[in-house]
């Protein structure tokens, strides 16, 4: 059940979460969603910890739902009545008692803890609906059949037509008993399904005339629900249902009609986090409505490289899955040419962390057009061509396109507020990419808020991953290097300007013009990923090469960055409605 080993004194729910405060293990209140924290294996020598019951939830029959057979439950007798139940953080699956009902609701649910130590259902409990048609006008009794009339009467019109079909003009109302007839809506509401509008019908002795493939009319009155709403989180792709039953990208149709059902699925480098599907419905009215919560759906998988091998030191030459999240800036400068300028590193799938002095003049951002970014695993050169819009010209299918992209497109370009341009402090950049999942990359990790940014950092053994300068201005190559050196705090923490000192271990393998931008890595607290720990800023006593041992990283843990940067990311990826 954990997703990582912890040593003492921390402890790991069932669901991952993390307790940092031992003092919150088995003292008789449930901080665990499936209250392990306070279980007996674990906390019977603690003098103070009460032994509880086991938190139960159970079946609802009063919703007339019950548990199907996909749950795992269990079953006790009282008054020679059975009831069923699952224990906390048991997940179930509900269906009505009555098949011939209505389930209206989440069939999903997960038997949570409230605060009061008892159990509680995660979502609101589905219902189940006798949905069946009573009204003698409408159910076929009286009249020909129009099951949807009663629901949509306020707005559904019916009218009389000649049996030519070409005078429609006299409305009428159910029961309908023999005439031809034609459907539309008021208050410019659209008719489904597509197509009834210019159908007409024919009611004939309480029954419709229809052919062997047609189908009695279901007429309904509604809006059409907007596609962009669909696209307000931008880890999570959202597919549409098809009348065929298929599934598409969304973002094929400007809008979707009542009755559409949406699935999610998270973007490379995300994973699924809950035990339930995040799904999406388009009401009558034209709105979505969602089940679940979309923000907990999808969380980034960060860290790991594609290959989990040896990294060779001061090579100077390695492979760029070794460091699959940095990135390659190219700027075109008003040149005919995109020229390499500065390296980066990838903190979301469509997020770049950069220096800020690579991509302003410290009084105004450059423009968006100038800069291209293509991921470490294609950046082999240090030259593109001026016309290179990251897609090839002869793809006019978005998707196709993406499959044989060779770099992102910049959407935004966003400065530290922080930052100043003569000292270069708070050297913080954020590139908002236009999203490709085609492309190779991976997500570097950041240290969590329990990091301590100023005890962590000293003596700091990591490395930095640029590109071979003489490489890059001899024969326009970009090879991949690996600069390993150690922080030195020395008293830049006390100055406040949020860089620390790198020297290298090896002086024959330096960092260099041109390597601003690049990432400064070492093993996560945790020790099993990759974090990032600074961005690369500026050097100091350059040599002829205008390369150094001795170079400023801005921290990307100092609280002001940390700020900048959830603050900026979360404003840009998460749109959605509260």
């Amino acid at each position: 059940m954990c997703m990582q080993v912890l040593k003492h004194p921390y402890f790991q729910c069932g669901n991952g979460k993390i307790i940092y405060n031992s003092s919150q293990l088995c003292d008789n209140k449930y901080d665990c969603l499936d209250g392990s924290d306070e279980l007996e294996t674990h906390c019977q020598y603690n003098e103070k910890w009460e032994r509880k019951q086991p938190v139960t939830c159970e079946e609802p029959k009063r919703n007339n739902i019950k548990f199907t057979s996909n749950t795992t439950m269990y079953a006790e007798k009282e008054n020679n009545e059975t009831h069923y139940f699952v224990y906390a953080s048991g997940v179930v699956q509900f269906e009505c008692y009555d098949s011939k009902e209505d389930f209206k609701g989440i069939k999903w649910n997960v038997c949570k803890i409230d605060e009061n130590g008892n159990g509680k259902w995660l979502n609101d409990l589905p219902e189940c609906v006798d949905n069946r048609n009573k009204n003698q006008n409408t159910n076929g009794d009286l009249g020909c059949r129009l099951d949807t009339y009663d629901h949509y009467s306020e707005n559904l019109r019916i009218w009389k037509c000649s049996n030519d079909g070409k005078n429609c003009v006299e409305k009428i109302k159910p029961p309908l008993t023999d005439a031809y007839v034609k459907f539309n809506c008021s208050k410019n509401l659209m008719l489904f399904p597509e197509g009834l509008r210019e159908r007409i019908y024919r009611c004939r002795d309480k029954e419709w005339q229809l052919n062997s493939m047609e189908l009695p009319p279901k007429p309904r009155c509604g809006k059409m629900c907007n596609t962009t709403e669909l696209y307000c989180l931008d880890s999570m792709e959202p597919k549409c249902k098809k009348r065929d039953g298929s599934t598409t990208k969304c973002e094929q149709a400007p809008s979707w009609k009542p009755g559409t059902t949406v699935t999610y699925e998270c973007f490379p480098e995300y994973r699924h986090d809950t035990n339930l599907n995040f799904t999406s419905v388009c009401l009558d009215n034209g709105t979505w409505k969602h089940s679940g919560n979309r923000d907990e759906s999808c969380s980034i998988k960060c860290g790991l490289n594609e290959l989990q091998t040896g990294m060779s030191v001061n090579g100077p030459e390695t492979e760029p899955y070794h460091s699959p999240w940095s990135v390659a800036i190219y700027d075109n400068n008003d040149m005919q040419q995109f020229e390499y300028s500065c390296g980066g590193v990838l903190i979301r799938h469509n997020f770049v962390l950069t220096a800020a002095h690579c991509v302003s003049d410290g009084i105004n951002n450059f423009g968006i057009n100038r800069f291209r970014v293509m991921p470490a695993q294609k950046a082999n050169v240090s030259i593109i061509d001026s016309h290179n819009d990251c897609r090839k010209a002869n793809e006019t299918n978005k998707d196709e396109a993406d499959k044989h992209s060779e770099c992102w497109i910049v959407q935004q370009i966003i400065i530290d507020p922080k930052y100043d341009p003569t000292r270069y402090t708070s050297d913080s950049a954020l590139l908002h990419l236009q999203a490709n999942p085609f492309l190779p990359f991976r997500i570097v990790c950041i240290p969590g808020i329990h990091f301590d940014w100023e005890k962590g950092y000293a003596n700091r053994n990591g490395s930095v991953f640029a590109w071979d300068t003489k490489e890059r201005k001899l024969n326009q190559k970009l090879n991949f290097v690996i600069v390993d050196g150690t922080l030195n705090n020395t008293d830049n923490i006390a100055n406040r300007d949020y860089h620390i000192d790198v020297t290298s271990y090896n002086v024959k393998t330096t960092l260099c013009k041109g390597d601003s931008g690049c990432g400064f890595f070492d093993d996560c607290p945790n020790g099993k990923k990759m974090c990032l720990f600074g961005i690369v800023s500026t050097g100091q006593s350059m040599d002829t090469n205008e390369c150094t041992n001795n170079v400023k990283i801005n921290s990307v843990v100092h609280p002001s960055t940390v700020a900048f940067v959830n603050k900026y990311i979360k404003a840009i990826s998460n749109k959605c409605p509260k």
